[in-house]
């Protein structure tokens, strides 16, 4: 018999499939904020069965839903308030941040032009669905047209379109994480300190090597993201590295047959 554990996993359904077409499953959720989340989640699934255009009550329940790693069941609430009378700018950024999660680029982009008519900050989310489409010009220029802060995407996308892009931003600590190595007061390490580099800062470190044309230190780097962070799989910067990782791979069979 196979272990419980083996078991769980085995019944599991992917939320989604990569780009590379691997499944994607929900994240492990620690059990408070799972408790949390699902106490959210009956909440407001309650509310939204009262007033279907409570657009709150839908982001709520969206948002209470994608915490648990439940993309799918977070896109049908998204979908079903667009179709009905909750179409607010709101939930349709939310609907399409759900579409880039489960790699629909351009069907994301569609969403964030829509909010952009009445929400000007969606002009950032439009940018980084270009930026995922590797159209670093368009990209910028979108950038442009948003106040909101852009992270790192506006500053990438100038390098990668040739332009200046000032001084680099500060890489992003990864989200929830925390070392789990216990320190009592006064303890002599025993060990030398790990170097523990965000997934932001590799990610940067990659493109620097793709715009030095170096693509095989690239490809080491966004490898390393794509298979050991794969948890962080709805995660915008995880996004950007899968989608370049998988841009790298789908040129290679090219320069094989160009070397013959």
């Amino acid at each position: 018999m196979l272990p419980l554990a083996a078991v769980v996993f085995l019944a599991q359904q992917p939320e989604t499939l990569s780009l590379l077409e691997e499944p994607l499953y929900a994240p492990p959720v620690p059990k408070a904020e799972r408790a949390r989340l699902e106490a959210e989640l009956a909440e407001a699934s309650a509310e939204v069965g009262r007033d279907p255009a409570n657009a709150a009550a839908v982001l709520r329940l969206a948002n209470a839903q994608r915490g648990l790693g439940r993309i799918g069941d977070a896109l049908e609430t998204l979908t079903r308030a667009v179709e009905g009378k909750a179409a607010t700018p709101e939930v349709r950024v939310a609907r399409g941040h759900g579409l880039i999660a489960i790699r629909k680029f351009e069907l994301a982009q569609r969403e964030f032009r829509k909010a952009a008519e009445t929400r000007p900050d969606a002009r950032c989310d439009v940018g980084f669905t270009l930026y995922l489409q590797a159209d670093y010009k368009q990209a910028l220029d979108e950038y442009g047209r948003c106040a909101a802060d852009p992270g790192p995407f506006k500053y990438l996308a100038a390098r990668r379109a040739g332009v200046d892009a000032g001084a680099r931003p500060a890489p992003a600590a990864d989200p929830g994480r925390a070392s789990k190595d216990v320190k009592f007061p006064g303890a002599v390490p025993t060990k030398p300190a790990r170097q523990d580099t965000s997934v932001a800062a590799t990610y940067m470190n990659a493109v620097d090597r793709l715009i030095a044309g170096d693509t095989a230190g690239a490809k080491d780097l966004l490898k390393s993201i794509v298979e050991k962070r794969k948890t962080m799989w709805m995660e915008p910067v995880y996004v950007a590295a899968e989608s370049d990782y998988a841009r790298i791979l789908k040129d290679e069979p090219k320069k094989k047959k160009k070397k013959k």
